[in-house]
């Protein structure tokens, strides 16, 4: 698994370690983990998939799907 991936599934698992630990007495301080961690899962998303397309076979069977 390439190191993408693997931080890919490392936040993964640190928001939903912070959403099954939720409660209203720390609602404030989750809600911002949770959002701060979801920042980085878009943005490694992101990177996987301009990777993907740097990646792609460029050639008419494929723009033509």
């Amino acid at each position: 698994m390439n190191d993408l991936n693997s931080q890919i599934i490392h936040i993964d698992k640190a928001i939903c370690k912070n959403i099954e630990k939720f409660n209203t007495s720390e609602r404030g301080l989750l809600s911002q983990n949770i959002l701060s961690q979801l920042r980085n899962f878009v943005e490694h998303i992101a990177l996987k998939v301009l990777e993907e397309a740097r990646n792609a076979e460029v050639s008419m069977k494929s723009i033509m799907k």
